[in-house]
């Protein structure tokens, strides 16, 4: 009686939540670049992985290097108001952010590349009821969600001014809830789902003499919005670059629009400075909203490029966001740390 009273209790609580992943991805970027540039996503910049952003910009006309590989832990810090009143609540994620990429020329002016990447978040860790249970069980509840993705593309100069890519993967969604109730003889449950879909990217490059335009689409999931990019950058003087660009996250036929400014500064041969702003927008379907900062720096020497990013994002929801009974609100910050390299050439 107690084993099946803990099941009905289990399969209650998960029937009453959405996935936080569900509600867009608070982690801006995969790799030290990206979120040193904002999560900047349109134009590659030079890192394998953006096959799963746009996979036009594994094209030699983008310099894209052959090999990256980066990670990154991912500390939050939410304020929560629920039916327990207004507390505060910190989580670190060791295994938060992390991406593999690579690039292979088969021909002149075809690529292929291949990319993997994996964050984690955890936006709440402790619960003081369980929802469903019901008065007369209380307890707590641990949630977190993992959000994975491996992918293979191409891209093909069309011209030397016009590149077209696109790939296909496979996207994990996964969400883990640990279960105790405080009741004598409930014990404490675990339970875990998993939801794997096929995931398409296209993407369009004009690498020009002084700007470089970009535009990428990610195809939508049941629980991941569908994400257009567009954006430009432009080679202000020889050690100094810019760009802008335009985010839109649709989940739901709820429409949350981030935009970003940018730059890269060269003041030595071997070094880069990144650095970007942006801001998003809320919806009551992704999870975003107010001012975010990005910095970062790149050292290179010999045929490898040593890169490091921080990323500062908002992290906003609202009624209900997640099914729980009584949940009000909750606002916070995660802070992403990433460290990586790149393999730049063979010789």
């Amino acid at each position: 009686m107690t084993s099946l009273t803990l099941v009905l209790v289990i399969a209650g609580a998960a029937s009453a939540i959405h996935p936080p992943l569900r509600n867009g991805i608070p982690i801006p970027g995969y790799g030290p670049e990206q979120l040193a540039l904002g999560g900047a996503r349109s134009l590659g910049f030079g890192d394998p992985v953006c096959v799963l952003t746009n996979p036009s910009c594994i094209s030699d006309l983008l310099d894209c290097r052959l090999l990256s590989a980066a990670y990154g832990p991912v500390f939050s810090k939410y304020d929560i108001t629920d039916g327990n009143g207004s507390y505060s609540e910190s989580w670190t994620d060791w295994l938060g952010s992390s991406s593999l990429g690579m690039k292979v020329r088969l021909i002149e002016g075809l690529n292929l590349g291949f990319g993997a990447t994996g964050t984690a978040e955890v936006p709440f860790t402790r619960v003081d009821y369980i929802p469903g249970g019901g008065d007369s069980l209380q307890g707590s509840m641990e949630m977190e969600g993992y959000f994975s993705e491996g992918g293979i593309g191409l891209s093909w100069d069309a011209a030397r001014w016009f590149v077209l890519g696109a790939a296909v993967g496979l996207r994990v969604t996964r969400q883990e809830f640990d279960i105790s109730t405080e009741e004598p003889g409930y014990g404490i449950g675990f339970l875990g789902y998993e939801w794997n879909e096929t995931t398409w990217h296209l993407g369009a490059a004009l690498p020009l003499e002084r700007f470089t335009l970009g535009a990428s689409w990610a195809s939508p999931g049941d629980y991941t919005p569908g994400i257009l990019a567009a954006g430009g950058a432009v080679n202000i003087t020889s050690f100094l670059t810019a760009g802008a660009e335009l985010e839109s996250s649709v989940l739901d036929d709820a429409e949350a629009l981030t935009g970003r400014v940018f730059c890269m500064a060269r003041p030595m041969d071997d070094i880069v400075l990144r650095t970007g702003i942006f801001h998003a927008a809320h919806t009551e379907c992704i999870s975003r909203e107010g001012l975010g900062l990005g910095v970062g720096a790149g050292y290179t020497t010999g045929i490898f490029t040593i890169n490091a990013g921080i990323s500062w994002s908002p992290v906003k929801g609202m009624l209900d966001h997640y099914g729980y009974t009584g949940m009000e609100s909750y606002e916070g910050t995660s802070t992403v740390v990433s460290l990586g390299a790149t393999l730049d050439r063979l010789n």
